[in-house]
């Protein structure tokens, strides 16, 4: 480049602002180079936001939707949820001992709960979907929350039990249920039949027990057998 001499100050002036001019553009377009190497970048946060704001209004649509896997659905919950599930009331909880029923897909289970002067309480049923109910004509009909059950004073017996006959016209073939619920001084139950045959009879972990059986009187003449640290006793069924 040539060197302008110092006796032409406008033409020194002029090559001034010619350079001057030249280094804006040259920033200019290296901020612009730079805004391209970047934009990539910037779109795939673009995206990524977008995804998952979508995925939160998925989780927000299913969120307060049960799905069971037998079909059904339960009733969405009410406006207002705060994101979580009330636990069920006690006096709505189910037993862990369950059975299957002969003949029909609905198991028999049980409600467990207390009585108003603390007694243990226990209401039999079929279960359907996590709902203790009856079964009329193939239709499932769910108990009400206070049905009434079963009530002994379980700490001063250490056993509270039944055994319930359901005719034809209630469940065809008939049926003979065997249920209750023991406390931690029982150690075994066993079944014996009219015939001395012995069976044992399973113990959940809350202490329920289920036995359900077809027929008119399927426990006729059996003793339920009840051993622990109280002692050694046999309660008859059917006579």
């Amino acid at each position: 480049m040539t060197k302008i001499p110092p006796e032409f100050p406008a033409a020194r002036a002029l090559e001034e602002s010619f350079r001057a001019l030249g280094e804006e553009r040259a920033q200019e377009q290296q901020q612009a180079r730079r805004a391209r190497r970047r934009m990539p970048r910037r779109a795939s946060r673009v995206v990524i936001i977008a995804l998952t704001a979508l995925l939160l209004v998925a989780v927000v649509a299913t969120g307060t939707k049960v799905f069971l896997g037998d079909g059904g659905t339960v009733s969405p919950d009410p406006k207002g949820l705060t994101g979580h599930l009330s636990p069920a009331p006690a006096y709505r909880q189910l037993a862990l001992a369950t059975a299957p029923d002969p003949v029909q897909r609905q198991p028999w289970g049980l409600r467990l709960f207390k009585s108003a002067n603390g007694d243990t309480c226990l209401a039999l049923g079929r279960v359907v979907s996590g709902r203790l109910g009856i079964v009329r004509d193939g239709r499932f009909q769910e108990l009400p929350a206070r049905t009434s059950g079963m009530c002994s004073p379980l700490e001063d017996r250490h056993i509270v039990m039944a055994s319930r006959i359901f005719s034809d016209s209630a469940v065809a073939g008939g049926r003979g249920v065997l249920f209750g619920i023991v406390d931690r001084t029982v150690t075994r139950l066993r079944l014996r039949s009219a015939g001395g045959t012995w069976s044992p009879l399973s113990v959940k972990a809350d202490g329920t027990f289920l036995v359900v059986r077809k027929g008119r009187r399927p426990f006729r003449q059996t003793q339920l057998v009840v051993d622990g640290s109280t002692g050694h006793r046999a309660i008859v069924l059917d006579r």
